[in-house]
């Protein structure tokens, strides 16, 4: 075939490396709250570390992991809550293998995460109208 264009793929680069001091705090805090799963077991796989919260049970034989591609996952969730988790999901802050499964978890432990939801993202509703 001539006049036939080659076109390159460019890798996806990587997310920044760099943590600020928001994003470090939101995790502490998201994690925190984390421990308090009851139902199903969630796993973080950050750049340095991999860490598990709550554990599979007969009652609720789940796991479901979430692949951190970018910190502002942390600061995301902490101020937005479920709407900041699935913004992160679409900036590509992060990634899993099966986002059911995260979901499910979720929704289960929804007791656990209703603390986010009604913490920061709650503190500045009133900024917001």
């Amino acid at each position: 075939m001539t006049g036939a264009r080659q076109t390159r793929i460019q890798p996806v680069k990587a997310s920044r490396q760099k943590v600020n001091t928001l994003d470090r705090l939101a995790r502490g805090i998201l994690f925190s709250r984390l421990k308090h799963i009851k139902y199903g077991k969630l796993t973080f796989k950050l750049q340095d570390q991999t860490l598990e919260f709550g554990r599979e049970t007969s009652d609720f034989p789940v796991s479901a992991t979430v692949i951190v591609r970018d910190s502002r996952i942390f600061s995301d969730m902490l101020l937005g809550g479920e709407l900041g988790a699935a913004e992160a999901f679409m900036a590509g802050y992060w990634t899993t293998p099966d986002l059911t499964a995260v979901v499910r978890v979720m929704v289960k432990n929804m007791t656990v995460l209703d603390n986010l939801q009604g913490g920061l993202p709650r503190f500045f509703e009133p900024v917001k109208r």
